[in-house]
C-alpha cells in the first residue's frame, strides 16, 4: 500500500538462513518506490536488525520474530514514506495506522532504549521496529515533531555526538560496530570496511583474541586471562598485534580488542579474568 492505494499484491517467508524471500503476485500500478529491487529485499530493509541493542527481546515479546507476525502487527511501517503492508482482507486504513497522524507507543518506545519492558500489548504505530542501525534508539513525539534519541556503545558512548557534529556512517559491520566519517568534501567517497572486518570471523574453535597496545589495560588483563583460561582448561589463544599490515587484516572492525569463541565475534570489551570465567562459564 502506498498510503490508501494498492500497489502490489505479495507474499514472502523467509528462507533457510533468515532472509526474507517473496513472489511478486501482482502489481495494480506502474511505479516502484526508490531503490526498489524485490519485495523480499524492501521488507528485509524495513525491519530494525537483530543485533540492535533490544531490538531482539522486543521482537520476541512481541511476536514479531517471524516475517508474518512482523507485518501483522507492524505493517512494515516507516518514517520515511508512506507505504506499508496489510492483509488482503483487512479494513485497515492510511488514518489507522500512519505514523505520522497517530501517537506512538510509549512504552514500546521506552523498553527499545533502555531495555525495560513494561507491557505485553503492542500499538502499530511503533517506528521502533523499523528503524535501522546497531545501538539503542527510540523516538519521541513533542509538540508535533518527532525527535528520534539515540544511545552509544557500552564502550565509547560517542557516536550519537560524532553524528551530531557532522560524522556519518558508512558502513556497519555483521556485529553491529559502525564505521563512521566526517566528509571534508561533497564530493568524498565514503570509507568501506575490508571484507575481513565487515564480516568478522575466525576458523579455530575455542576463544581467540586479537589485541593491540593501544589500551593500557590490555597488557594488564590479557596475561591474567591466559593465566585464568590455563588454570581452567580453557582453550584461549591470544594474538598480540605490533603491525600496521596485520591491524589491517585482523578478522574484525576492532584491534584494540577483538574476542572470538568458536569462530565467531563475542566482544571488544576488554575482559579480567572474572569476567572471563563467567563469560566461559567456568566462574566459581
Amino acid at each position: 500500500m502506498n498510503k490508501d492505494t494498492k500497489w502490489l499484491l505479495f507474499d514472502c517467508y523467509e528462507d533457510e538462513f533468515g532472509f526474507v524471500a517473496g513472489k511478486e503476485i501482482e502489481w495494480y500500478t506502474e511505479s516502484r518506490p526508490i531503490g526498489y529491487d524485490n519485495i523480499g529485499d524492501f521488507i528485509d530493509a524495513r525491519k530494525a536488525p537483530k543485533h540492535r541493542k533490544h531490538i531482539a527481546e522486543l521482537l520476541k515479546k512481541y511476536g514479531c520474530e517471524s516475517i508474518e507476525n512482523f507485518l501483522k502487527l507492524t505493517h512494515a511501517l516507516s518514517l520515511n514514506d508512506t507505504f506499508w503492508v496489510k492483509q488482503p482482507e483487512s479494513t485497515l486504513s492510511w488514518n489507522d495506522v500512519s505514523l505520522y497522524r497517530n501517537e506512538f507507543d510509549e512504552l514500546v518506545s521506552n523498553a527499545a532504549f533502555d531495555g525495560v519492558i513494561s507491557s505485553t500489548t503492542l500499538s502499530s504505530t511503533s517506528p521502533e521496529f523499523g528503524t535501522d542501525g546497531a545501538y539503542a534508539k527510540c523516538w519521541q513525539r513533542e509538540n508535533g515533531t518527532a525527535y528520534l534519541y539515540k544511545s552509544g556503545s557500552d564502550t565509547y558512548e560517542i557516536e550519537p555526538l560524532s553524528e551530531y557534529k557532522g560524522f556519518k556512517v558508512s558502513d556497519t559491520s555483521d556485529c553491529g560496530i559502525n564505521l563512521m566519517y566526517l566528509p571534508l568534501a561533497e564530493s568524498a567517497q565514503p570509507p568501506k570496511f575490508k571484507v575481513c572486518a565487515k564480516y568478522p570471523k575466525v576458523e579455530e574453535n575455542g576463544f581467540v583474541l586479537y589485541y593491540t597496545d593501544q589500551c593500557p589495560y590490555t597488557c594488564y588483563w590479557v596475561p591474567k586471562v591466559q593465566e585464568a583460561a590455563k588454570e581452567h582448561g580453557i582453550r584461549f589463544k591470544a594474538i598480540h598485534i605490533t603491525e600496521k599490515e596485520t591491524a589491517q587484516n585482523v578478522p574484525a572492525p576492532v584491534t584494540t580488542y577483538a574476542l572470538f569463541r568458536d569462530g565467531k565475534f563475542v566482544t571488544q570489551s576488554i575482559q579480567s579474568d572474572k569476567k572471563f570465567l563467567k563469560l566461559a562459564g567456568a566462574a566459581d
